[in-house]
């Protein structure tokens, strides 16, 4: 018992909540109430009367406890075992949840390596084939932006960037024209208000 190292605390209960084994030789033959098991004296009576283990996590997640029925060896003259003994553990994840950490780790700083790798590939194919194009697309936002609407990029080809480029250029017209038309709504806008203005005077 008590072979894994991650174990803290083994023990075997007999029918009568004594220790029966243990891994600590000093614990064989104390009651429940004097071990570290006597905060789950409940658990302890639920699983013997359910036969069915229970696990679960400590309060502060590093222990894991697990308590499961033992049926103890049968008595002189009976067939069959009559009585249920438990099995308490306690199982330290501190290294196993290391051990997760460490692993998670490497698989991180794998996937930061893999993925710095694309983007210096990914800058160099930018900046040696598409940089001046961006470039010029840039400098003619810029000067849309400024308000300068009769602007455009008409960068040629097929590619993305060209694809860019003539919805840019669309926008652009779009722009444009609106533009157009909101001042030409503005100056009737004018007219009118000027018009209102000169008719009352008259009435006055």
């Amino acid at each position: 018992m008590g072979s894994d190292p991650d174990l803290d605390l083994v023990l075997l209960f007999d029918d009568r909540n004594s220790v029966l084994l243990s891994d600590h030789y000093e614990l064989r033959g104390l009651p429940l109430g004097k071990t570290l098991a006597q905060p789950y004296e409940a658990q302890l009576a639920a699983v013997r009367q359910s036969m069915a283990g229970q696990v679960w996590l400590s309060p502060n997640r590093d222990k894991l406890i697990a308590i499961y029925p033992v049926l103890l060896k049968a008595l002189p003259g009976e067939l069959r075992p009559s009585r249920v003994g438990i099995l308490f553990l306690v199982h330290d994840l501190t290294q196993a949840k290391k051990e997760a950490y460490n692993d998670s780790l490497r698989r991180s700083l794998l996937f930061a390596g893999m993925l710095t790798l694309f983007c210096i590939g990914l800058w160099f194919f930018f900046e040696f084939t598409l940089t001046r194009r961006v470039a010029h697309l840039v400098a003619t936002s810029n000067s849309l932006a400024a308000g300068q609407l009769g602007d455009r990029a008409q960068l040629s080809g097929s590619d993305e960037i060209a694809q860019i480029s003539a919805a840019f250029d669309r926008m652009a017209e779009k722009i444009q024209e609106n533009t157009k038309e909101l001042e030409r709504s503005e100056e009737r806008y004018d007219l009118a208000v000027s018009g209102t203005n000169v008719a009352y005077r008259d009435w006055e």
